[in-house]
């Protein structure tokens, strides 16, 4: 991908920033030129990636059309996994690839985790950094202010929730011993 000045991209654990200006730094007594990278929305911190290294996982930010496909895998039912350091790791890769699908699915996933009490303070935090890229992404493209991302992804995970309680079957109570 070819990184120019006044694009926007999404860039992963940072979310959404604009590129800067190159900039010129001396580093052990050599100049070296850096991608100024400026992050979008609250928060972030500026990142100096050398000229001409476009970082993996980095891509451009979602059109209207890439927001509507990751509210619609939001709407869908997550699968959890039950093993905890599995887990971690498959949230890591997501986090990490810097997809708005992966980090969808994981907002999902983890949405779904804490609904049914196996949720670990990690998976707080994981979920919250997820958010938080996934709603710097939305309000950026949509123009919008950050609260009204969050309604949007918030209104998704309610429609997931919804489809998974319809989808469960009726659990048969038991008798108690000794009664008819």
């Amino acid at each position: 991908m070819r990184l120019s000045v006044g694009s926007k991209v999404s860039y992963p654990y940072q979310g959404p920033c604009l590129i800067g200006d190159v900039v010129t730094k001396v580093i052990d007594g050599e100049r070296t030129e850096f991608h100024h990278f400026i992050p979008l929305g609250r928060g972030g911190a500026e990142l100096f990636v050398p000229f001409g290294q476009a970082p993996k996982g980095i891509r451009r930010l979602l059109d209207e059309s890439g927001i509507v496909a990751v509210l619609g895998r939001l709407r869908k039912p997550a699968a959890v996994a039950a093993d905890g350091k599995q887990r971690n790791a498959d949230n890591l890769k997501l986090l990490a690839s810097g997809s708005a699908l992966d980090l969808a699915e994981l907002i999902a996933s983890l949405t779904a985790l804490r609904g049914v009490n196996r949720f670990t303070s990690n998976d707080g935090g994981t979920l919250e950094r997820a958010r938080r890229l996934l709603v710097r992404e939305i309000a950026e493209v949509m123009g919008e202010g950050e609260e009204a991302a969050e309604e949007r992804i918030d209104a998704a995970l309610a429609e997931s929730c919804a489809e998974a309680k319809r989808s469960e079957k009726p659990r048969r109570r038991r008798k108690a011993p000794g009664k008819r």
